[in-house]
């Protein structure tokens, strides 16, 4: 079903429905699927220190025992599918950003890193974005200060689990 019943809104993303049949959930070899443009390497631009970058902040982050909980509970609901969840249980279970709606802050201290130090990436996030059927589920990062054209912004590192589902009512 591709909108609501009631108001025909239609559906485009896995929290809109309010039941899912996970069918799939596919996880990266090495953790991460990089996103190969980022802000920090002078521009949004495809570039091989955009890899490099990106590899470094996964590299510091991908032993967080919040992060390693919530992507260890995605990979046992990987091993029983296909099963009927509520979009809440594919979600982080800490508090979501109260500036990103569909942010959810990873618990931990990041100061110290070095791409804290030489990024100003001092706090990272698991955002989900959904595209007919698909729920990608990245980290993400402190991106440009858009100042009036937009505030402060966040950008994806990489990609660290995909969801194929089908939503439905009931």
């Amino acid at each position: 079903m591709k909108n609501c019943p009631t108001c025909l809104r239609p559906f485009t993303d896995v929290r809109d429905y309010p039941v899912t049949t996970v069918t799939k959930i596919e996880f990266p070899d090495h953790g991460i699927v990089l996103d190969t443009c980022t802000w920090a390497s002078g521009g949004y631009r495809l570039d091989a220190e955009a890899l490099q970058i990106g590899e470094t902040a996964w590299n510091e982050i991908s032993g967080n025992t919040a992060l390693q909980e919530y992507l260890s509970g995605l990979k046992g609901i990987s091993e029983q599918v296909p099963q009927k969840l509520k979009p809440e249980d594919l979600l982080p279970h800490w508090p979501k950003d109260s500036y990103y709606q569909h942010a959810y802050p990873i618990p931990g201290n990041f100061e110290s890193t070095d791409s804290a130090k030489r990024y100003g990436w001092n706090k990272y996030y698991i955002c989900e974005s959904t595209d007919e059927g698909i729920s990608k589920v990245a980290l993400w990062t402190k991106g440009p200060n858009m100042g009036s054209a937009g505030g402060p912004s966040i950008q994806q590192v990489g990609v660290v689990a995909t969801i194929h589902f089908q939503g439905n009512i009931a």
